[in-house]
């Protein structure tokens, strides 16, 4: 799990320190929020899992983050989402570079 986060961390500190222009953040972006929503949802599947039985009823708060991830990918768009516009990005890019 940590791992996870520290790379999506990662991700978004080098997003967030750079310089950039609109085209360069949009980039950054769809890669940052990629690594976020995927090392929120599996983190948060990881942590019921962890907990055992009641981590996924109302005693404990598990079952929170579980639906926070799913509601974030559902609200900012999920890592298929973003690495299709990732890739979107990347072919216009290519077909900008061509004319």
């Amino acid at each position: 799990m940590l791992v996870k986060v520290a790379a999506a961390l990662t991700a978004g500190m080098a997003a967030s320190l750079l310089d950039m222009s609109d085209h360069e953040l949009a980039l950054a972006a769809h890669v940052a929020r990629s690594h976020w929503s995927d090392a929120y949802l599996w983190c948060a599947s990881e942590y019921i899992q962890i907990q055992g039985g009641i981590g996924f009823t109302s005693e404990h708060d598990a079952h929170l983050y579980f639906r926070r991830a799913q509601a974030s990918e559902l609200l900012f768009g999920d890592r298929a989402y973003h690495r299709v516009g990732l890739a979107d990005f990347l072919v216009n890019r290519k077909s900008e570079k061509r004319i």
